[in-house]
């Protein structure tokens, strides 16, 4: 504003104006007052290039800028809060989870987060639990707002009730709190999130949960009646819990997943750690950074599944939300693809996708081109054409004796992609590169012509494949245009 109005003679409502249009990221209105805002400098003894200079330096700004006040209060903040996480981990990571207690997929991250930092998670507990996340024993205890359908008129009578003491059993507990405000739904979600795993077996308390709250609703009446009984006790002994087992590892999950919106005590997919590793799977949280039409690999379970049929064909084809420990992301099936994986996606079991990122308007997706079950390693092994499901082993390093995991790998075949109309410069650089790192992985060319045609040509080349090697080719022939399989 002050560089309008000084410079260019603005009004101080003119300069307003400006300045909204700079911050609304609006080009067409500011557009509108860049000849104004020239003729006003060049009145000033400006030089017209000058002028123009100056005035696309703050549409440059525009885009993206903040002034030294700004600048320097973010940067305040970054580096206390890079402070505590440093010193305080436990603390700052708590903190964090609370702030967005109600945003479950930035739990998710923060959780994760906290596993990565070794910092353990511990299910809420209806005799320790606050509202919110808090540091216990160098863990962070979950809050029972983080207990979905747990409301605060409930939590109120939970920790009022608790003040004078802790709860001891599940009877103790149904009988002392307000049951119309910690009514069954409540109680029932405390039991799926662990919260009342002190008191029994999961399996255990959801079964007897109404028989209890029968019992204990009639004890809450008479005491209101002036009507306590002196087999008040007895009453308690008649409910005592059956005895069963408890849920398996599967269903404790999920019940866990439906009361919380995530995992805690453990997560479907991490037996499968092996597996993921091998098929350098990509976390959902990490589909953001990658390009548009990225080959990539994914494992989750199907959480959701809408079918749709196209109008021109009458065929059927799939969006489904596929769920990992990060997680979720909408993966698209096309017909073909969905007729044969229809039997897949419909279990409970983990599947593995290999298809590409598909980054529009309307946000990320995710376009299939396979689909096998986690457990079929057959098919997984027998994966080819189209996108390969891609494996990474440990190898050594082209002119290095040391052994690297993340440096190098090796797969069947390399592709090279080329126009027909490639620089034979281009061939003989590349054929420098690739003589650089000798192998036994075989090297294809691939040629594409101008009217869309290809072919794929085997060359004597082999190749021991790395970063370095992909990196070297593609500056000569651009990016993508290297990949192994």
């Amino acid at each position: 504003m002050e560089i309008a109005h000084k410079m260019a003679d603005f009004s101080l409502a003119e300069a307003d104006i400006l300045r909204k249009a700079m911050g609304g990221k609006n080009p067409e209105e500011m557009e509108k007052m860049k000849n104004t805002f020239i003729q006003g400098l060049m009145a000033n003894k400006v030089t017209e290039r000058k002028a123009g200079t100056l005035y696309n330096l703050i549409l440059k700004f525009a885009e993206y800028g903040f002034n030294k006040s700004h600048s320097a209060a973010y940067a305040l903040i970054a580096y206390n809060t890079a402070y505590l996480k440093a010193h305080y981990p436990v603390e700052f990571m708590a903190a964090s989870l609370s702030a967005d207690m109600d945003n479950t997929a930035k739990v998710v991250i923060f959780i994760n987060e906290c596993r990565n930092m070794e910092i353990k998670i511990v299910p809420p507990n209806i005799n320790e639990s606050d509202r919110e996340f808090k540091v216990i024993d160098n863990s962070i205890l979950i809050g029972l707002e983080a207990v979905k359908g747990v409301g605060s008129s409930a939590i109120d009578t939970i920790l009022d009730v608790r003040k004078t003491k802790g709860f001891e059993t599940f009877f103790d507990f149904c009988s002392r709190v307000d049951l119309r405000r910690a009514n069954k739904k409540v109680i029932e979600s405390l039991i799926k999130a662990g919260a009342m795993d002190t008191m029994g077996k999961r399996a255990q308390l959801m079964s007897c949960s109404s028989s209890v709250m029968d019992s204990a609703m009639r004890m809450q009446k008479q005491k209101m009646l002036g009507q306590e009984s002196m087999f008040d006790m007895n009453e308690q002994v008649n409910v005592n819990m059956p005895d069963l087992e408890e849920w398996n590892e599967s269903e404790l999950l999920k019940m866990e997943k439906e009361a919380l919106g995530f995992y805690i005590t453990g997560h479907p997919l991490n037996k499968y750690q092996d597996i993921l590793a091998e098929l350098a799977c990509t976390p959902t949280h990490e589909l953001h950074e990658l390009k548009d039409k990225q080959e990539i690999n994914l494992c989750g379970l199907v959480r959701d599944s809408k079918q749709i049929q196209i109008k021109k064909t009458g065929d059927l084809m799939a969006y489904i939300t596929l769920e990992d420990m990060y997680g979720t992301v909408e993966v698209i099936l096309f017909p073909e693809l969905y007729r044969d994986a229809q039997g897949i996606i419909s279990q409970e079991t983990p599947v593995i996708i290999a298809g590409f990122t598909d980054n529009t308007d309307k946000g990320l997706k995710v376009i299939a081109q396979k689909i096998v079950s986690i457990d079929d390693r057959e098919q997984i092994k027998k994966a080819n054409g189209g996108i390969k499901f891609r494996r990474e082993i440990t190898g050594k390093t082209a002119g290095s004796d040391s052994t690297s995991t993340s440096s190098v790998k090796k797969y069947k075949t390399l592709t090279i992609t080329m126009n027909k109309d490639a620089h034979p410069g281009a061939i003989s650089k590349l054929d420098s590169i690739l003589s650089k790192y000798n192998g036994d992985c075989p090297v294809y060319l691939r040629i594409i012509s101008p009217s869309k045609w290809e072919s794929v040509f085997s060359t004597n080349r082999q190749v021991l494949p790395s970063e370095e090697m992909i990196r070297e080719a593609e500056s000569v022939l651009g990016e993508g245009k290297v990949k192994w399989n």
